[in-house]
């Protein structure tokens, strides 16, 4: 019914009209309530899709930290084993290093230990050379009546330490022929290195015995020639 209508009727008829109540009001509050129902709801939807957004992003973040983890695992296990294997090779240079060292002054100590020992043989070589200048200055006025009047020679051996001295005049039956023997003076004990005609080990060994006791190379030709004459006059 329009206003016009409304107004149209008596007063007295409108009073008497059932009164229509169409619950706008209760529409209205229900409509509210749907409304923050649906604000509520979709408020909860939104946290609960950023909950679920923020789960992916702590999820994606773990699975990129584990690979991290992961890497830096192999890099950490890679470094240890590099830093093991410069630790044993610093251990290995430091090791030959001390065995050089040790080496170097077991070197030293020897060539100490042979300087020392050269020094000892100069000098004691010095004081053998001073003492065979003095016997062959005792020993020249004989050794030159030897060469004048019995046939001895004195030359060389092929070697400055080797002496060969040689006889004639022991052979009545051959004069000319000659007897030689070869002396090392190399060391303090002279030594007999060989004899023509050979004289046996016996007779070289008085005579050096003879040499080296004595240090008189005059005594020594005199029992040389002497045990060389024995030979000659064998048959």
């Amino acid at each position: 019914m329009t206003s016009l209508e409304t107004a149209a009727i008596p007063p007295n008829i409108a009073a008497q009209l059932p009164s229509v109540n169409f619950g706008f009001d209760e529409l209205k509050e229900r409509m509210a309530k749907f409304t923050l129902s649906f604000d509520d709801f979709i408020e909860k939807q939104r946290e609960r899709q950023e909950t679920v957004d923020n789960h992916k992003t702590i999820k994606k973040n773990i699975e990129h930290y584990e690979q991290e983890e992961i890497k830096i695992a192999a890099n950490t296990e890679k470094e240890i084993q590099e830093t093991a294997d410069l630790e044993s090779e610093i251990s290995t240079i430091r090791s030959q290093k001390a065995t050089r060292e040790a080496e170097n002054e077991t070197l030293n100590a020897q060539i100490r230990e042979q300087s020392a020992a050269i020094t000892k043989k100069r000098a004691k070589l010095l004081e053998e050379k001073q003492a065979l200048a003095s016997q062959a200055n005792h020993n020249q006025p004989e050794l030159a009546f030897w060469e004048d009047y019995l046939g001895l020679r004195i030359e060389g051996a092929g070697r400055l330490d080797h002496v060969r001295f040689i006889f004639t005049c022991l052979d009545d039956a051959d004069p000319e022929r000659e007897f030689e023997i070869v002396v090392s003076v190399e060391s303090r004990d002279y030594e007999i290195i060989g004899a023509r005609p050979k004289l046996d080990e016996a007779a070289k060994a008085r005579s050096l015995e003879i040499l080296n006791d004595t240090r008189s190379i005059a005594k020594f030709l005199k029992s040389v020639r002497e045990e060389f004459r024995k030979v000659g006059k064998q048959p």
